[in-house]
């Protein structure tokens, strides 16, 4: 390379602007869960650790400040939509003498009233019309609280919202889950 080339080279590597150094990546603690928490983590686990993974990492987002909190709503979302995936064989549920159904496959009413009826001992007849209506009950809570969180998800929303479809979330999973 001849001094002219290079006396070039200089002179357009001055030009460019300075390389501020790599910032350092941002680590956050966990959240600290109650043991409440803990409890129905380990028995998402035994469902499925992936949906146990996700349900604590909203934990640790909602427990933090940020700018958006649309990720958690779409996760906490996707953790009950999971679990009732997994508690809930279309065929299983299409069984139920109750089974309505939407377009030949069951709702997600009707897979959270099964996942629900499938934790219930064998109970006298006069508590298994009471259970039915309260399964049903908690089945349309679930869909409710997905197409909350779906709204949260595609809206937009505040820490408090996501806390509390958290906090409902949380009351049907552990009806649901084993």
């Amino acid at each position: 390379m001849d001094d002219e080339h290079l006396e070039r080279l200089r002179a357009f590597q001055a030009s460019l602007p300075t390389r501020q150094p790599a910032a350092l990546p941002v680590v956050v603690a966990a959240a600290t869960l109650t043991t409440e928490q803990v409890e129905l983590a380990a028995r998402l686990a035994a469902v499925d650790p992936d949906l146990a993974t996700s349900y604590r990492q909203v934990l640790t987002d909602i427990a933090e400040v940020r700018e958006t909190y649309v990720g958690p709503a779409g996760e906490i979302r996707e953790v009950l939509r999971g679990t009732v995936a997994q508690l809930s064989p279309d065929a299983e549920v299409m069984a139920q003498t109750w089974f309505v159904g939407h377009d030949g496959r069951p709702t997600h009413a009707e897979r959270i009233q099964f996942a629900t009826q499938q934790n219930r001992d064998s109970p006298s007849e006069q508590t298994l019309k009471s259970d039915e209506i309260l399964d049903g009950k908690i089945g349309r809570l679930g869909r409710s609280l997905y197409e909350r969180s779906s709204k949260a998800l595609h809206a937009g929303t505040q820490q408090k919202e996501v806390r509390r479809i958290v906090d409902w979330v949380e009351v049907v999973l552990d009806e649901i889950l084993p």
